[in-house]
């Protein structure tokens, strides 16, 4: 009788041990995965001290500062994407206005991943205002998304299917399309999990390449109209006006990130010290080298510091 009860004791005391192993397996595991879903973002070895610095919705619409950028990414619906299975990844949209580092941003992109290479059903390759879809006769990007959407169709997918847009936006003496502006509502909808990369510039170095680059200022003056900034046309001759028009964007753009918790929303100073170094390593999927991010499309003009 004694030994079945010794047997017992020790058949339970095992069951115990079982018990607290299987479990111990499956904290650990929940926590891995949780630091995996917050670090996924951040790329690989050395940077679990960057973590933790991550902007929180909260302090997103609570940012007063319109003329310089977050120092910390909005991470949006990044969970469900592994840096190592490139076809779920997220496509990128530069939001922010022209002359704005657009041609750099470009450039940059384009060397991550060779140009034209085709996985699954995202292009891995990268459009700068042109083209976006030459065969719907919408050759700029802008334009592409205003026909497709007024036709019903996806406008991403509609307009060369991109991995990045850096550059949606086209303006002429008779049309302005600004879907950074007008259509993120619709882009929301086909890819609610986009990343929105918000560059900044020195808002008065910003207002002068505006001026001196091929007539864009009177361009945007005669044919922009902007309700959601009360922004009308004939306005953005003074320098003021410009101004506002530059600070309602970042804090419309941010309002839309807010209200949106699936996007992630990147920003950073076009002319800021490591900013190759700071996409690389929230853009793991492009595949980027820091070191080959420089200044393009300079206007002679205007040798001014970018940031």
């Amino acid at each position: 009788m004694a030994r079945n009860s010794k047997q017992l004791g020790t058949g339970g005391h095992l069951s115990l041990l079982y018990i607290y192993y299987i479990s111990s397996i499956l904290i650990c595991a929940i926590m891995i995965q949780g630091f995996y879903k917050l670090g996924i973002w951040l790329g690989n070895g050395g940077l679990v001290e960057k973590t933790q610095k991550i902007v929180t919705r909260v302090q997103l619409v609570k940012s007063d500062d319109c003329f310089n950028p977050l120092s910390f990414p909005v991470l949006g619906d990044y969970k469900n994407w592994n840096i190592n299975n490139n076809m779920n990844a997220p496509k990128i949209i530069n939001v922010g206005f022209p002359k704005c580092g657009s041609s750099t941003l470009n450039d940059f992109l384009s060397k991550g991943i060779p140009r034209g290479k085709q996985l699954s059903t995202i292009g891995y390759n990268v459009t700068h205002f042109w083209p976006c879809n030459k065969q719907r006769g919408h050759g700029d990007c802008g334009s592409c998304m205003k026909n497709a959407i007024e036709e019903g169709v996806p406008p991403l997918a509609s307009c060369g299917n991109f991995a990045a847009y850096t550059q949606v936006d086209s303006v002429s003496k008779t049309e302005c399309q600004f879907p950074q502006i007008s259509y993120l509502n619709e882009i929301y909808n086909e890819e609610p999990s986009a990343i929105f990369l918000l560059p900044f510039r020195n808002v008065s170095d910003w207002i002068r390449s505006v001026s001196k680059w091929n007539t864009l200022r009177t361009r945007i003056t005669t044919s922009c109209h902007f309700p959601e900034y009360n922004f009308t046309k004939e306005m953005g001759s003074k320098d003021e006006e410009l101004k506002d028009l530059y600070c309602k964007h970042v804090k419309h753009i941010r309002k839309f990130v807010f209200e949106h918790p699936t996007i992630t929303l990147i920003e950073y100073s076009i002319g800021g010290e490591g900013v190759g170094d700071y996409l690389s390593l929230l853009l793991p999927h492009m595949r980027l080298n820091g070191s080959l991010y420089g200044h393009k499309n300079i206007n002679m003009k205007i040798k001014r510091n970018i940031s």
